[in-house]
Formats: C-alpha cells, sequence, structure tokens
C-alpha cells in the first residue's frame, strides 16, 4: 500500500513539474518554430541609404552556402511601408519574381541561373529603389534571423542636410522589441555613415536600427 503512495506522489511530482516547465517557457515566449534551412548566410550586408525626405536606396547582399545539392533559387521577404518601390537583382544572370503578398510582407524568389552544389557559395544582391511620397512609415530598419547566419552587417547613410545625430540599434527575440536584449546607441558622424555588426546573430532575433528625425520616415523590416 505504502509503495502505491510513493508511487502515485512520484507521478504527480513529475507531472507538476513538466507543466511548471512549460508555463515558463510559455511566458518567456522563447518557442521556437522548426527551422529547416537550404543555405546558411555566411555573410549578409545590409545598406540603406536616405537620400531626402521622400527618396531611399536600399541593397542586401547575401554570401549563401548551399547545404544540399540541387538548388537554383533562394526565397526571401520584406516589408515597405512607404508608397513604391523598384526592386532589381545586380548580379549577372541572377533574376527575381515576386511572389504574392503575405500579411505585411512581400515575397521573392532570386534564380541564380545555375544549380550549385552542397557547400558552394553564392553571391546574391537585391537592389531597391524606395519611394515615401506621402510620408507615411516610421524610422525603422529591422533584419530577423531564420537561417544560420555567420556574420551581419547594417549600414546607413544619412545624405548631408537631414537632422539625425543617433541611431539607436537593439537586439530582441522576435518582435519583442519593447524589452530589447542589447541597446547600442552610435552617433552619426561626418560623413553620415553608420555601420553595426552586431556579434554573433542569433537565430529567432531580431536586429533593428531605428531613428529619430522631422523630416524621414522609413519603415523597412527584413524577416529571412
Amino acid at each position: 500500500m505504502y509503495s502505491n503512495i510513493i508511487v502515485l506522489f512520484v507521478l504527480i511530482f513529475i507531472y507538476v513539474s513538466v507543466r511548471t516547465f512549460q508555463k515558463i517557457k510559455q511566458n518567456r515566449g522563447h518557442s521556437f518554430p522548426g527551422i529547416d534551412n537550404d543555405f546558411t548566410i555566411k555573410n549578409a550586408v545590409i545598406t540603406h541609404k536616405i537620400i531626402n525626405k521622400k527618396e531611399f536606396s536600399h541593397t542586401r547582399a547575401y554570401t549563401l552556402t548551399a547545404l544540399r545539392d540541387g538548388l537554383s533559387k533562394y526565397k526571401d521577404q520584406f516589408n515597405w511601408t512607404g508608397n513604391k518601390y523598384e526592386m532589381s537583382c545586380t548580379k549577372l544572370g541572377q533574376r527575381y519574381v515576386e511572389l504574392p503578398r503575405v500579411d505585411s510582407y512581400s515575397g521573392y524568389e532570386v534564380f541564380f541561373g545555375h544549380v550549385p552544389q552542397k557547400n558552394d557559395d553564392v553571391e546574391v544582391e537585391l537592389f531597391w529603389k524606395l519611394h515615401d511620397d506621402h510620408l507615411v512609415s516610421v524610422p525603422f530598419v529591422c533584419k530577423t534571423i531564420y537561417e544560420p547566419t555567420l556574420k551581419l552587417k547594417m549600414v546607413l547613410e544619412v545624405s548631408k542636410g537631414l537632422d539625425i545625430k543617433q541611431v539607436i540599434c537593439q537586439e530582441c527575440f522576435r518582435n519583442k522589441c519593447s524589452i530589447p536584449i542589447k541597446t547600442e546607441i552610435i552617433d552619426v558622424p561626418e560623413s553620415g555613415i553608420v555601420v553595426w555588426e552586431p556579434p554573433n546573430p542569433k537565430l529567432m532575433y531580431n536586429y533593428e536600427m531605428k531613428w529619430h528625425s522631422g523630416l524621414t520616415h522609413l519603415k523597412i523590416c527584413y524577416t529571412h
């Protein structure tokens, strides 16, 4: 009889412990979705230039490493909240196709023009000419890490005459940037070029650059 009672208490203890762990994990918000990647990003450089209050340019350059054979394209997405944009591939022989918009994100696929083998590197570069004629967006750039990324560099170029003095750089988990994990404030130098290289980019984390200005309004968010 006593052995049955002990077994019952052990089972209750295990159940309570598991439920407590699940609740703590849920409250922390660190529930990771399954990640099945075709590429590792060896190097990612995101460069944004504020030309004036209504015009911007944006470049994203990746060095991708194929994790298996037979991959001929790379899928990505972005969100621009201004009123229009023009997009292009800058690498010879590559092309892109835009995908149907999902929620607030515009998807696209970049076709390499060849089929790399496993462990081969592929250079991909996309360029956007962005317009915000109605000044409806907000000053914010982000990159969410959904693939193993070895190196990330984010560059903001501020044209002369724009009232932008500082850039706030934040690392945060997913969309929880109201409580950032790390914050770095960088003064805009005389050159107008701010470079941020967060060390060891983490999966499922956001890396954000934001600023305040009465002249410029931007929100462009990359989630892949």
